[in-house]
């Protein structure tokens, strides 16, 4: 695709070389595009990844009705994505949305999550670290069973 030139009405894409890789190089709005898609992964990995080993190295730790605190926490993170985004966008809702609503408890006004780009950088990160599913049964799956009493 980077190489040819794909018109829309017609099905023969035609080979161009390096003319669009060379048109994106040049466009000045590279490093703000850039920024808008990095931001939120540089956000969210982390955050993802603390959140799943330490409630992977917690869930593991042998207690009575482990199963069920596996279960409990695991079953959220099943959500399908479309879900989860209509999940996120009454969470940053600024009118009703919980988040701006704990914020005014603080005493902070809040913010219009969605509408600025500063702020939607954060919200899209926050969506993005929501999901900790696979590196959760991944830590779970890590731990040594020598460490999980014999009763599980």
């Amino acid at each position: 695709y980077a190489f040819s030139d794909r018109p829309i009405l017609t099905r023969d894409p035609q080979f161009i070389g390096v003319v669009n890789i060379r048109q994106k190089l040049l466009d000045c709005l590279l490093l703000d595009r850039l920024e808008a898609v990095l931001f939120p992964v540089v956000l969210a990995e982390p955050v993802r990844f603390v959140a799943a080993v330490g409630l992977g190295l917690l869930l593991a730790a042998p207690r009575p009705g482990g199963r069920w605190f596996r279960t409990a926490v695991y079953m959220p993170t099943v959500i399908p994505d479309v879900a989860l985004a209509v999940l996120f966008l009454w969470v940053l809702n600024p009118l009703y949305g919980p988040l701006n609503q704990l914020l005014g408890l603080c005493g902070h006004q809040g913010y219009n999550w969605l509408a600025d780009p500063s702020t939607a950088c954060i919200g899209g990160g926050l969506l993005l670290a929501f999901p900790i599913r696979q590196a959760l049964v991944v830590v779970l799956a890590a731990r040594p069973l020598s460490s999980l009493p014999a009763a599980w």
